[in-house]
């Protein structure tokens, strides 16, 4: 049978709440729930 060996989890980021984004989350907006800028959109173009 094959050894397996547990490797160690990976290192994540400082606490998500803290992020920028992540108070925009509920956001009605769906670019600025999505952190978009509307004019740099491709549908606009």
């Amino acid at each position: 049978m094959l050894a397996l060996e547990a490797k160690p989890l990976p290192d994540f980021p400082d606490d998500p709440l803290k992020w920028e984004g992540w108070s925009k989350y509920k956001a009605e907006n769906l670019y600025e729930r999505l952190c978009l800028d509307r004019k740099d959109s491709p549908a606009i173009r």
